[in-house]
């Protein structure tokens, strides 16, 4: 009685398949880092279009957004308390917060906000700062820059980015270096966010804070 053998694959079949897995694995990271590169390119184009949007505020109401001394009486919806104190700084928490509403009444960016504060330390809600396209929100801080330059107010692409992708913003934004430029680290970021005057890509964590240095 003869045996019947089944017909396997050759070797040039199997190289095929192979390879055809091989570009389809290589597509889909390709695709991955398409889409990623994408969601980086709409913050930095976000970013410059609010910083576009507070130098025409300026020029509109002389005075920045949020540090408004009377801007209870140019904005129905803000109410007395929420009047900046004029110095010409974004730099109290009330202040950052109605930055974004007063932008938003002044029809200068998309959107209606609430300009009320976070709790200290939570993160910004929806209602109060504008999402980006990596789940985090824009948001003013209060700090000031690991390196020099001069500013009026700190916008920040605040969380749900690693080192690496802070790197990658920088380069669209600036000069890809973490102290140095618009574009910086925070000065109380940990001291594993960069090495050598250099972002350090290698660190995977979300508590890097950076912002770009708005004059």
């Amino acid at each position: 009685m003869k045996l019947r053998h089944s017909k396997g694959f050759s070797l040039i079949e199997l190289g095929l398949a192979l390879a055809i897995i091989a570009l389809i694995a290589g597509g889909v990271i390709k695709g991955r880092d398409m889409i990623a590169n994408a969601r980086l390119q709409n913050i930095a184009t976000q970013m410059g279009q609010v910083e576009l949007a507070i130098n025409s505020f300026e020029s509109r109401y002389g005075a920045l957004p949020g540090d408004m001394a009377n801007a209870s009486g140019a904005f129905t919806g803000v109410p007395a308390e929420g009047n900046g104190n004029g110095n010409d700084r974004i730099d109290t928490a009330a202040e950052a917060a109605r930055a974004f509403q007063e932008l938003g009444l002044a029809q200068l960016i998309n959107g209606q906000f609430d300009g009320i504060a976070p709790a200290t330390g939570a993160a910004c809600p929806s209602t109060t700062c504008p999402a980006t396209a990596t789940g985090g929100r824009l948001q003013f801080l209060l700090d000031t820059p690991s390196g020099t330059g001069s500013f009026r107010a700190l916008l920040s692409p605040n969380g749900q980015l690693d080192v690496r992708q802070l790197a990658e913003l920088d380069r669209k934004l600036d000069d890809g270096r973490p102290s140095t430029g618009r574009f910086q680290l925070l000065a109380n970021a940990p001291a594993t966010c960069a090495s050598n005057g250099n972002w350090n890509v290698g660190n995977t964590a979300d508590n890097c804070p950076a912002a770009l240095l708005v004059q």
